[in-house]
């Protein structure tokens, strides 16, 4: 049924060709918009072993219990155990209770996720649907949607909290950053939206931020040994295993390379060439404070390889800069290469990505979401895919990328 892939695709091309030219979102264009990122969200609501780590998710749901008369202790335990976090375990319990359908979980986590994310996206820019097409090309909806489904609603909780911020509503800004946190211990850097300062690009500022990054990197293990001995020597539980695992997590130069290169540089190039776009004080502020978080959540997944997830946080704001490079790109001339380049190369980075390909087991990225499985036809083999993923999360599939710590 991969088809309806192809659906998705044409129907957000007729609609960028007949709407994305329109400023705002005028009755038509916003009902065709909101009717295609529900067809995203039936996607993968209605979707049938889809993705990786999903497997994982489905072998926990089905050993929680039916009924809430233990709440509490089962939120506990789960955050000692594995390090999920309350929201989670209370949306998973309550969902076993009443319906005892994992599809009815992943569908609701479709909505909690998407619909935020692209109400946002079109407070940004005029161009959704080049958006929504780049959102699907990209497979972060699918990484969003499949691969990081408890740190999914966190992003797009996330999202609407930076936003609250931003428009001066910190009682709000606050909830979704609780509400976040409730999914995802990640959300914690949320905490440092208040403080993030604009940075004004340069070219001098640019290259500054990019070769403190490189030196950072070649001298993390100053950091990250100590960081190491002292959480190895205090038991922190579930939580604490976890941070010392993705702490100690590394890169040789290729791999600092590519990350650095697709998380830093195509990203701050994104920006850079549309801050001469005329818009709002508003959008100002908020491109301003944007990219410097994007900045820092990059310099973070450069240096320590294993907190590239934060970079998951500020992925929508760099799309939403591609949409609009992409949207103006024949309007002037001006750097017309080198806009194109950085364009070509988001691609080449996400094409990269999606066909990694692993030797042990035969197995590309992209096949954790093609061919498309739906609910429809439960016969279908998709177990496959769990194979692939317990294979790849294999801690000894991993080894050469572990630092030693004494």
């Amino acid at each position: 049924m991969t088809w309806v892939y192809v659906i998705f695709i044409l129907l957000t091309i007729l609609c960028s060709i007949f709407f994305d030219k329109k400023e705002g979102y005028g009755t038509y264009k916003l009902t065709a918009y909101r009717g295609l990122y529900f067809f995203l969200i039936c996607i993968v609501g209605f979707s049938y072993g889809l993705g990786g780590d999903k497997f994982a998710y489905m072998t926990f749901f089905e050993y929680y219990y039916s009924g809430l008369d233990a709440i509490w202790e089962c939120m506990a335990d789960e955050v000692v155990r594995h390090g999920f976090m309350p929201l989670w375990t209370l949306l998973c319990l309550v969902v076993k209770t009443t319906t005892d359908s994992f599809y009815v979980l992943q569908f609701a986590l479709a909505l909690l996720v998407n619909i935020p994310i692209c109400e946002i996206v079109r407070k940004h820019t005029d161009h959704g649907f080049i958006f929504l097409l780049l959102y699907f090309v990209s497979e972060i909806f699918f990484q969003f949607n499949t691969e990081v489904m408890r740190e999914g609603p966190a992003i797009a909780f996330g999202l609407v909290a930076m936003e609250s911020f931003l428009e001066g509503k910190p009682k709000k800004y606050w909830l979704f950053t609780i509400l976040a946190l409730g999914f995802h211990l990640s959300a914690c850097l949320l905490l440092i939206v208040p403080f993030i300062r604009h940075i004004e690009l340069s070219r001098k500022k640019v290259l500054i931020i990019l070769a403190i990054t490189f030196g950072c990197w070649v001298l993390s293990d100053l950091v990250l040994i100590p960081m190491l001995s002292y959480f190895l020597s205090h038991d922190a539980g579930a939580l604490g295993r976890k941070l010392v695992t993705y702490t100690s997590i590394q890169t040789n130069l290729f791999g600092f390379l590519r990350s650095f290169l697709s998380m830093m540089v195509v990203p701050i190039c994104a920006i850079y060439f549309n801050r001469e776009q005329s818009v709002s004080s508003s959008e100002k502020t908020y491109r301003d404070h944007m990219s410097s978080l994007l900045i820092l959540l990059a310099f973070i997944g450069c240096v320590f390889a294993g907190f590239t997830r934060f970079f998951n946080y500020v992925q929508i704001f760099y799309l939403i800069m591609l949409t609009e490079l992409v949207a103006h790109l024949l309007e002037t001339k001006l750097h017309l290469i080198f806009r194109l380049g950085t364009i070509v190369a988001a691609f080449v980075f996400w094409i990269w990505y999606e066909v990694a390909y692993w030797p042990r087991i035969d197995f590309h990225f992209y096949q954790f979401f093609v061919p498309y499985t739906c609910i429809l036809d439960e016969t279908e083999d998709v177990f496959f895919r769990e194979d692939a993923y317990h294979e790849v999360c294999n801690y000894s599939f991993y080894e050469d990328r572990i630092k030693e710590a004494e």
